[in-house]
């Protein structure tokens, strides 16, 4: 009985960390931390700050692009090239390649204006959600061909 708890506990412990490695987008937190810190803006800068909606995450993040490779990139002292670091970060999320030229205007310009610190803090979030978003996706898609393939 004792063998069987332990095959059962190692099958658990196998199957979460197959599902922890799918191909999910990596967490690139870090880059958007050096940015806040390296980075400094004018205090009286201010950017659109769109917030999460799933059925937006494409506008959003191609507004978010088109603050930093814009507005970010122009205005704000960057010794450690911290900038391009979240705009390489952020090409591998966006079907743009990152450019922020697909973007709307009534996305970015509807959203509320927020400070530097402020507009990270809120991309930050964002990306954890449409992380979460499409790393559910993923695994629901392999739990759908499992089924299939049974």
């Amino acid at each position: 009985m004792e063998h069987l708890f332990k095959i059962a506990f190692w099958i658990f412990v196998l199957s979460g960390c197959h599902l922890t490695s799918s191909k999910c987008i990596p967490a690139d937190d870090w880059v958007l931390d050096v940015l806040q810190e390296d980075v400094e803006c004018p205090p009286g800068l201010k950017l659109y700050t769109p917030t999460y909606e799933k059925d937006w995450a494409k506008d959003i993040l191609e507004c978010i692009q088109k603050e930093i490779n814009g507005t970010v990139k122009e205005e704000c002292a960057d010794p450690n090239h911290r900038i391009e670091q979240v705009i390489s970060m952020l090409k591998n999320l966006s079907p743009d390649n990152g450019t922020g030229q697909n973007s709307t205007n009534s996305t970015c310009e509807g959203s509320p204006v927020k400070s530097f610190q402020e507009f990270v803090t809120s991309v930050k979030v964002i990306l954890q959600k449409i992380r979460s978003g499409k790393c559910l996706t993923q695994n629901e898609e392999k739990h759908k061909s499992t089924i299939r393939n049974k």
